[in-house]
């Protein structure tokens, strides 16, 4: 069935894709255009996304100093929580990105409730949870690094202070918005028009697109993104599937969904490079589960199925997984 909200949605907008990572992969995707721009093709995608990653990478510089000067005085204990609560939502990716993903127990002392807890944080829990991060900062201050370290430390004496000089105002914490998230969005928009306008150049053809994108550079090392392509292959017809960088920290879950031809599957140097010796084949109705160094000689990039067939169409299903 298809998914509207994949064909037209926003596939930037995720809680797993902290700021830092997409930016990296703007930066990366700039490069990967203005690399095979030989025809001027992308000058205006190239302008656009780097005016947009110029305004949120200063944003994003903005609040990092406006967060340190205003911890260095003293604020309303709203102030605090409110802050407290927004830092916690924002470095939640790259607390999970040095601590070696989110689904380490480590991630437990830092969020032991997910998000949730600082959604709803309020000046009731926030003595509890400022010297809970106090100590956990510390246990991991050699993963995350003097100045991550330094800021998260810094909410426990700041609430201290600010409790003891407490007035009466009053603010809605669960009202404040990240700083950056407007300009975030627009990225998240642009990155978006990018990636179709470029499907639309090139209607069909996956590798020539897949080589402007690293998609992985969105995720952490331990989150293990999947990567699904579908499709038919005339009868002893030939298609590249991918063309990405393989290595063996990946998987490859290869399903033949045929039901009268095989196919043979392989990674390739050069788009439809014939078979390099290594080719595996996957019988019809059958699956299996492969490294990429089973089937490449080297560094390949293109990974090549061919329909064994020459009277039936095949169909196929692969998960790259990492």
């Amino acid at each position: 069935m298809i998914n509207n909200e994949k064909l037209f949605g926003n596939p930037f907008d995720e809680p797993n894709i902290p700021t830092t990572l997409l930016i990296e992969f703007t930066k990366d995707m700039i490069e990967r255009l203005t690399t095979a721009n030989t025809n001027h093709q992308y000058d205006d995608m190239i302008a656009q996304a780097q005016t947009d990653l110029d305004v949120l990478e200063a944003d994003v510089e903005k609040k990092d100093v406006s967060v340190t000067v205003r911890l260095g005085k003293t604020q309303t204990v709203d102030e605090v929580t409110a802050e407290f609560g927004q830092t916690m939502s924002d470095l939640y990716g790259v607390i999970a990105h040095s601590l070696g993903g989110s689904k380490k127990p480590e991630m437990l002392e830092f969020y032991p409730d997910g998000l949730t807890e600082y959604n709803k944080i309020n000046r009731d829990n926030m003595a509890v949870i400022t010297n809970r991060i106090f100590t956990a900062a510390g246990n991991h201050s050699a993963a995350l690094g003097t100045d991550i370290t330094a800021q998260l430390q810094a909410f426990k004496a700041s609430f201290l202070a600010a409790r003891k000089v407490q007035v009466s105002a009053k603010s809605d914490v669960t009202s404040s918005k990240p700083v950056i998230s407007a300009e975030r969005t627009k990225l998240e928009l642009t990155n978006t028009m990018i990636v179709r306008k470029v499907a639309s150049l090139y209607p069909g053809d996956v590798a020539t697109c897949s080589s402007l994108f690293d998609f992985s550079l969105l995720y952490n090392p331990t989150h293990h993104k999947h990567d699904v392509h579908t499709g038919d292959i005339p009868a002893g017809g030939s298609v590249t599937v991918a063309n990405i960088t393989f290595t063996d920290a990946m998987k490859l879950k290869i399903k033949d969904t045929s039901e009268n031809a095989d196919f043979r599957v392989w990674i390739g140097m050069i788009p439809f490079d014939p078979d390099n010796g290594k080719a595996v084949l996957v019988k019809s109705g059958k699956g299996c589960n492969l490294k990429p160094s089973q089937i490449s000689n080297g560094n390949g990039t293109f990974l090549t199925i061919k329909n064994d067939s020459s009277v039936n169409a095949a169909s196929y299903s692969i998960d790259i997984i990492g």
